[in-house]
C-alpha cells in the first residue's frame, strides 16, 4: 500500500471530495483537522486515517505528517484570529512545510520527501487534470 495523502482540514466539504477522489483511486488518505470536527462517514471507513488536532500545535502536527506521501493544506486559521494575529496566520503554512520535512529527522530517521499543495494549488491542478 502507498504512503497516504495528509489533507489538513480534511473533514470539511473541499476535504471530503478530495479524499473521495484519492480513495476512488485507491490511494489511502490522512484526515487531519480540529477534533470538534463532524468526522462522520470518515472514522473506520477502509483506507481512512483520522488525525484529530490543531495545525498551530507542533505534536499533533508531527503525529499527521509521519510517513506521508504528500500533503493537500486545506487548513486554515479564520477570522477573527487570522486577522488579529497575521504572523501566526503565515506562520501555519511555513511550519507545515519545515515538520514534514524535517519529522523523521528528529527520530534519528532520513528527513521525508513530501510535496506539499496548498489550496489554490492543489484546486488548480486537480481542475487542469479533472
Amino acid at each position: 500500500m502507498s504512503e497516504p495523502v495528509l489533507i489538513t482540514g480534511g473533514a470539511g466539504s473541499v476535504g471530503r471530495q478530495l479524499a473521495g477522489m484519492f480513495l476512488a483511486e485507491g490511494r489511502p488518505v490522512r484526515i487531519f483537522d480540529l477534533p470538534f470536527m463532524d468526522f462522520t462517514g470518515l472514522e473506520g471507513e477502509p483506507n481512512v486515517q483520522v488525525v484529530k488536532g490543531d495545525i498551530t500545535d507542533r505534536e499533533s502536527v508531527n503525529e499527521a505528517v509521519r510517513n506521508v506521501g504528500g500533503i493537500l493544506h486545506l487548513a486554515a486559521l479564520l477570522p477573527p484570529t487570522s486577522e488579529r494575529d497575521r504572523e501566526k496566520t503565515f506562520a501555519v503554512k511555513r511550519r507545515l512545510k519545515t515538520w514534514a520535512a524535517n519529522q523523521n529527522k528528529f527520530n534519528n530517521q532520513q528527513p521525508q520527501k513530501a510535496n506539499i499543495f496548498d489550496s489554490w494549488q492543489a484546486a488548480r491542478n486537480i481542475i487542469s487534470n479533472g
